[in-house]
């Protein structure tokens, strides 16, 4: 269900969708030199970034639908509280039946605004244990990365704590 932004008790600085997301993170995986393919199917990862022996598989989600691209309408509260879940089961089944010879790296990837941080913040440590980095797209389309500092460290990535 969507509301129009304006309509929030604070509305959300900026509006981007699944796409939106997953292109600013492609950007900036592919300015720090790793070759980027989107998936091309609901049932794929939405991005998997590649640079050596280092494999990203991302899973996105944006504050509105596709369906209302153009708009000022974006998704309630309660539907984001909804998508985060299904984002990181998502990413469990794909971590559950990948078949790289090399174990890929996972990322969730949300825009940069209070309602996701605050649904991922209830989650955080437990994304930490499995190793699941959170990619944070601005309204600039830049894109900041959490997890475990010594993890985010060893990728050479941009990170928050």
């Amino acid at each position: 269900m969507s509301v129009v932004n304006s309509s929030l008790q604070v509305p959300d600085p900026f509006i981007a969708d699944q796409n939106k997301i997953t292109t600013a993170v492609a950007a900036d995986l592919e300015r720090k030199g790793f070759e980027t393919t989107f998936g091309n199917h609901q049932s794929a990862i939405d991005l998997r970034a590649a640079k050596g022996e280092l494999i990203f598989h991302i899973e996105s989600r944006g504050n509105q639908a596709l369906a209302h691209i153009g708009t000022n309408k974006v998704y309630k509260t309660d539907q984001i509280s909804i998508h985060l879940p299904e984002q990181v089961n998502q990413i469990m089944r794909f971590m559950q039946s990948h078949k790289e010879r090399i174990d890929p790296i996972f990322i969730i990837a949300n825009p940069d605004i209070k309602r996701f941080r605050l649904q991922v913040s209830r989650i955080e440590k437990a994304l930490n244990k499995l190793g699941i980095v959170q990619a944070w797209v601005d309204v600039n389309g830049d894109v900041t990365y959490r997890g475990q500092p010594e993890f985010i460290n060893l990728l050479g990535l941009n990170y928050s704590i």
